[in-house]
């Protein structure tokens, strides 16, 4: 991102041919160094640091920069598209929602409208469609994905071993599972009819059976958990990715 092209109204001391061979050259510890060695008003220096932290990929130093609400930085509409994608691209940061729900609260252009509408689509799922062709699908596997839920993954694998993973589309793993558990069952019914149930192989095989179905019950329950965290990332990567080409600034 070169958003340095923005800031021809900067104080002229700010040398913006040498930060941009900085940043080409990957000179970040130079390019932090010149940027804190300029005495300039920090509505001029926040461009740079915004920018900064951004090329070097530190959400959660440009997230206390933005706190501090510095109203040039925040009323620039190419800075706050640039900013938007950016968290697109850290969607799993701590501090992902505090920039579009708590800093982003009034929207300046057309970039922030839109890109501030992907983002409550994760918060709120409807039955409208996504808007753009371009991620339509990743939007609409995210939909099918918020739909299931943990609990009736664990329940369905409690009544059939392994049906929780069928339920949230992996087959597959139903069938390993199902066959899996089924055979390590029909093995301790085996062993304790013929040598008896106190015998230590059919104890060992009763209880490394209940391990394996206890932990597929559990672990339908987490992985239809992931498998929605999994979804909404896809969904905000496309977004970005859709955006980042849509509204280009460099």
């Amino acid at each position: 991102m070169l958003l340095l092209g923005c800031f021809n109204f900067l104080p002229a001391q700010i040398n913006l041919q040498f930060t941009k061979y900085l940043k080409q050259n990957n000179l970040s510890s130079e390019y932090y160094s010149y940027i804190n060695s300029i005495n300039t008003s920090l509505d001029s220096i926040s461009f740079l640091r915004t920018d900064y932290f951004m090329i070097t990929n530190q959400p959660d130093s440009l997230i206390k920069l933005l706190k501090t609400r510095n109203s040039l930085t925040l009323n620039d509409t190419l800075i706050t598209c640039e900013i938007n994608k950016f968290w697109l691209k850290h969607d799993e940061n701590k501090n992902f929602q505090v920039w579009f729900d708590s800093i982003l609260i009034k929207p300046k252009c057309v970039c922030d409208n839109e890109i501030l509408f992907s983002i409550n689509r994760t918060k709120q799922i409807s039955k409208e469609s996504a808007k753009m062709d371009s991620y339509f699908d990743s939007y609409n596997q995210y939909k099918k994905a918020h739909n299931k839920k943990p609990l009736v993954a664990a329940t369905l694998s409690a009544i059939v071993p392994g049906l929780g993973k069928w339920y949230i589309g992996k087959p597959k793993v139903f069938l390993i599972n199902f066959i899996g558990i089924s055979t390590y069952f029909l093995q301790t019914f085996e062993s304790g009819r013929k040598v008896g149930w106190r015998n230590a192989y059919t104890i060992f095989m009763a209880s490394f059976g209940s391990i394996f179905y206890l932990s597929n019950i559990y672990g339908s329950y987490n992985d239809t958990k992931i498998l929605k965290k999994e979804k909404k990332h896809i969904y905000l990567h496309e977004a970005n990715v859709f955006y980042s080409d849509y509204f280009s600034f460099n």
